[in-house]
């Protein structure tokens, strides 16, 4: 058995390109002495062996309810596998990330895993930046969270799980013995200039020609107005399978209209906020550069946040011209759902509870405003 290396995240720094890598190269991989286990694989990364190790997430419950019941089997298959294995063992799973707080799951994963083999690979993605990647994605998957601006620095720190040094170090107390190996998200500080280069830095492999890379995704993303639009009617409590269809209509449209991404030209957050939240995490981020990247001169970040660099926030408002254009925009392209969305809404703005009822009503406010 040689080392076994644990990809742990984090979500929002390029975890699904290097899990398709990794997939994709399942074989070359193996050919240089790196095992990818087929075993606890889910859409190309361990998310089922994180599942299986007390983790929660995406997957389908009923999926995971019947790996369950082989659970025991599937570990103990999982780690003959690893042990026979000559080579490095190598896992990718983002989930890992907030799981390996919890000291039961590292006591089970080193139940079938000496600690001694582990090495963990996190990359971190600075602060304010994970910040916005993430109130996206959320509103990309049904969620509703508040604009950032609407929440003090620490409620952000909290809900964005931004205290990276106090994770670090506890996870390096739940798994004493294991090794950590800690990369900035930051295509300047990349060995190679990518982000498939530098993971295979860490597991001390180059990037060579016989390896092959991920076709260039174009991630469509939503501009503040069509973001806003989707997560109004994600507060209002819409149905899942209706917001999916809404989602990818309005990511579609996006598309095909090659949307301005105004994110860019107006600030995400107050630079006073953003400057708070750097400040309460600059001596964490500071102890993590000297520990894990002492080439850096003790600097996690080669970019922090100024105000000189801050361009004029103003609190974005989703007009009722442009809640009607994107409304007009969707009808040819969703069919019977505008009638189900409007029956939403309306059913909503009566019988639904108070924060769901507050949406709906906005909607509605803003569809109506010409009428």
């Amino acid at each position: 058995m040689g080392t076994f290396y644990l990809h742990i995240g984090t979500t929002k720094t390029g975890t699904t390109a290097i899990q398709e890598f990794l997939s994709s190269n399942r074989r070359r991989l193996k050919k240089r002495g790196i095992l990818y286990p087929e075993l606890g694989i889910s859409n190309r990364a361990h998310h089922l062996l994180s599942h299986l190790w007390g983790g929660s997430g995406w997957m389908d419950p009923e999926m995971i309810a019947q790996h369950q019941l082989k659970r025991n089997e599937i570990l103990k298959q999982l780690a003959e596998t690893i042990d026979s294995w000559k080579g490095d063992t190598l896992c990718s799973a983002e989930h890992f990330w907030g799981q390996l707080k919890n000291p039961d799951i590292c006591n089970d994963i080193t139940r079938h895993i000496p600690a001694e083999k582990i090495v963990l690979i996190v990359y971190l993605r600075r602060q304010d930046q994970r910040i916005q990647s993430a109130y996206n994605q959320r509103i990309r998957i049904g969620a509703a969270p508040p604009p950032p601006h609407e929440l003090s620095a620490q409620q952000l720190i909290n809900w964005y799980d931004l205290d990276y040094a106090t994770r670090i170090r506890t996870i390096l107390n739940n798994l004493p013995g294991t090794r950590m190996v800690v990369r900035p998200y930051e295509k300047t500080q990349f060995v190679g200039g990518s982000i498939f280069a530098d993971f295979l830095h860490t597991i001390g492999l180059p990037l060579s020609s016989e390896l092959r890379l991920p076709e260039k995704a174009v991630n469509t993303s939503l501009d503040r107005d069509r973001l806003e639009f989707l997560r109004l009617f994600n507060a209002s409590g819409l149905k899942r399978k209706h917001q999916q269809k809404l989602k990818t209509s309005l990511l579609r449209i996006a598309a095909e209209l090659d949307a301005p991404q105004d994110g860019a030209k107006q600030a995400f957050m107050p630079a006073s906020l953003q400057l708070e939240i750097h400040r309460a995490l600059e001596s964490g981020n500071r102890w993590i550069g000297e520990k894990f990247l002492p080439d850096n001169r003790g600097q996690l970040f080669a970019e922090s946040p100024s105000p000189t660099e801050s361009v004029p926030f103003c609190a974005h408002q989703l007009s009722a011209e442009s809640a009607v254009r994107i409304l007009r925009e969707l009808r040819p392209r969703i069919g019977r759902l505008e009638h189900q969305l409007m029956e939403h809404l309306a059913g909503t703005r009566y019988a639904g509870e108070p924060p769901a009822r507050e949406a709906a009503d906005q909607l509605h406010q803003l569809l109506n405003a010409d009428s």
